[in-house]
């Protein structure tokens, strides 16, 4: 019989019991009561499983099904799963199938919306593995090419729309990358932050009279205070002219 105290042993009696409890709980358990140990605690047990591992268990575990083996179960079920997967055939849907089930309208004249994921407001498509990786690409590009041409070398997609998530290839012109940034909307708000500032830093205001525009290397306008650029050539030019007439 079992002892009393903190350490107890089961003996043949108690043991099958406990086993024929734990098969109707879990009729695929592993465990079988191992007469006359003591175990340390009023409520585990000591089991020894099918493949031979000894273990101290919980005795609710045991014949309540929670805790069926050492874990050799479930790493020869995982197994049985990998051997399945890899025996099933794998279904590869084709990516015109996986790109069209991502987009909403149809009609040319409207945005084709694109649903997927989507990289600061640009869609991007998985094309699949190419060259041993993994290839992402921009959906509205892809979209153009699978409709209407190849896109040249060093062109860029500009979207007539001014929508980022459309894929509509008849909404995109390829154009060069200056000319793709200046019918962007940087410019734009370069212009409208530039109208907030009234004056230069220096204190003058930006008149017709005071202000100079010339152009930058990147296709943009600048603007200059002609009253601090005649002060920095005074600055720089000014003390000379006065040393050679002295002289």
């Amino acid at each position: 019989m079992r002892r009393s105290g903190v350490n107890n042993s089961y003996d043949a009696t108690e043991a099958a019991e406990m086993e024929a409890r734990a098969r109707a709980a879990a009729p695929d358990t592993r465990w079988t009561v191992i007469v006359g140990r003591v175990a340390l605690g009023r409520h585990r047990v000591c089991v020894r499983c099918a493949c031979g591992t000894e273990r101290e268990i919980r005795k609710d575990g045991l014949v309540g099904g929670t805790t069926r083996s050492c874990g050799c179960l479930s790493r020869e079920q995982a197994l049985i799963n990998v051997q399945i997967a890899h025996q099933t055939p794998r279904t590869i849907i084709p990516p015109e199938v996986r790109f069209w089930r991502k987009v909403v309208g149809g009609d040319v004249d409207e945005c084709w919306e694109w649903q997927g994921q989507r990289n600061k407001g640009y869609g991007e498509f998985y094309v699949g593995i190419i060259e041993g990786r993994g290839t992402m690409t921009r959906a509205h590009r892809w979209a153009y090419e699978a409709l209407r041409a190849e896109i040249p070398d060093g062109l860029f997609l500009d979207h007539l729309c001014r929508n980022p998530p459309c894929v509509n290839p008849w909404h995109l012109e390829p154009v060069t990358n200056a000319e793709n940034v200046r019918r962007g909307l940087a410019p734009q708000l370069a212009r409208a932050r530039a109208a907030l500032i009234t004056h230069c830093k220096h204190g003058h205001e930006f008149t017709p009279e005071n202000t100079r525009f010339d152009g930058n290397p990147s296709g943009g306008v600048s603007r200059t205070c002609r009253a601090c650029r005649r002060n920095r050539w005074r600055a720089k030019y000014a003390p000379h002219l006065l040393e050679g007439e002295a002289s």
